[in-house]
């Protein structure tokens, strides 16, 4: 009888720990991932609601559009108008790519925050980096030859003789009313294969005005160079008497000769 009861207990107990093992089985007979229960108890941390709910700061390049510019610049809009730069029409015109970032740059983080988006302002930027603006659409024809010419050398500007939002003049938008205030009408500002960038050389150059009186037109005529060998014909022609072609206050100083 005692050991019957031994045996009984003794089977109990061999139960008792089989169930007790069973325990820690899964259903499918899978055991489960260590430290499970402490990966549900810790939830995965999420950022604070207000980094997902804050504005986000415009990229570098954002534009921001001609119609938010002229809300504020509402005076350049006006003077735009009529001009090349102005013609939406025109593919190669500024208006047609992005109208005032096409020159000024992207202006979305000027427009969210003034202090720090600074934008290209023309009169405070160097002459070189004026010029490679306006170079990156005025890069053929006349302009062609101004890289590398007296006045590009000599730190000068597009905006030296043009002015996009202030012209003066009828046509090329130019600073002066005339051509002749800019020097256009014998030099070619934007470069020249002949000395001084003359449009032309001498003594043609005089004589597209100076054709009729004093100056006859027979002066082409070829016994000029190569028997007479008139002396306006070498040298520097015209400028061999007309030195002071730019004025002179001399009192003798008439036909600009001293």
């Amino acid at each position: 009888m005692g050991a019957g009861v031994r045996l009984a207990a003794l089977g109990l107990l061999v139960t008792a720990i089989a169930v007790r093992a069973g325990g820690t089985v899964s259903s499918t007979g899978q055991t489960p991932p260590p430290n499970s229960g402490t990966t549900q108890a810790k939830p995965t941390a999420t950022a604070p609601a207000t980094s997902s709910q804050a504005k986000p700061a415009a990229p570098q390049g954002a534009y921001a559009g001609t119609d938010t510019c002229v809300t504020c610049h509402t005076d350049q809009e006006g003077s735009l108008k009529g001009t090349a730069h102005g013609q939406a029409k025109n593919p190669r015109s500024p208006m047609a790519a992005h109208g005032c970032e096409s020159c000024h740059g992207p202006g979305q983080a000027h427009v969210d925050d003034e202090a720090s988006g600074h934008m290209a302002k023309m009169k405070e930027m160097k002459p070189g980096e004026v010029n490679q603006i306006c170079l990156s659409c005025h890069n053929r024809g006349t302009h062609a030859a101004w890289e590398g010419s007296a006045h590009d050398r000599r730190n000068l500007s597009c905006t030296t003789c043009h002015s996009v939002h202030s012209p003066k003049s009828p046509e090329h938008q130019l600073v002066k009313k005339t051509q002749t205030e800019v020097c256009a009408t014998c030099h070619d500002p934007h470069g020249s294969s002949n000395d001084r960038m003359l449009v032309v050389r001498m003594p043609m150059l005089c004589q597209r005005c100076h054709v009729a009186t004093k100056h006859p037109a027979t002066l082409y005529d070829k016994d000029e160079i190569t028997t007479n060998k008139s002396n306006r014909m070498f040298g520097r022609s015209c400028v061999n008497c007309h030195a002071n072609i730019h004025g002179s206050n001399h009192p003798s100083g008439q036909f600009f000769m001293r």
